[in-house]
């Protein structure tokens, strides 16, 4: 069954999604560090906040209105995105979501900010204490 969430943030532009190579719409947290998110792609919503990511968009955005784009914290220099000074027809305020891709209710997207938590080490070191009890348990009881 579809929920309904509304936009609190405007949409600053758009910059080609790495992964589908199709446009994904920019848009920036009002929350510490002003970092930028993106969404409407065919890879649905990124919230990455590390600096590589941030600097990218950051200079390869298309903004829409240079007046309402914030430097992040972890990005240096002048945008080296284009502005676009034209103007875009404004998006529905509130967006379809599929039940099935994210399950749960939605997060506030000013709340949204997950930082540079790790993601897979945690499995990897998971994984490396299994086989290392293995192998300990293999040679105490093999003797």
């Amino acid at each position: 069954m579809p929920r309904d969430y509304v936009r609190t943030n405007p949409l600053l532009g758009h910059v080609e999604c790495r992964e589908c190579l199709k446009p994904a719409e920019v848009y920036q947290t009002k929350r510490s560090g002003r970092h930028f998110y993106t969404d409407g792609c065919a890879c649905g919503r990124n919230d990455g906040t590390k600096a590589p990511r941030q600097q990218r968009i950051w200079d390869e955005a298309k903004f829409l209105d240079d007046s309402s784009v914030h430097r992040p914290s972890n990005v240096t220099d002048e945008p080296k995105g284009e502005i676009v000074t034209e103007t875009v027809p404004d998006a529905p305020d509130t967006v379809d979501v599929d039940a099935d891709q994210g399950g749960g209710e939605p997060a506030d997207e000013d709340d949204i900010d997950i930082g540079d938590a790790p993601r897979k080490r945690g499995k990897g070191l998971i994984a490396l204490g299994v086989v290392l009890l293995s192998t300990v348990g293999g040679v105490l009881w093999m003797g």
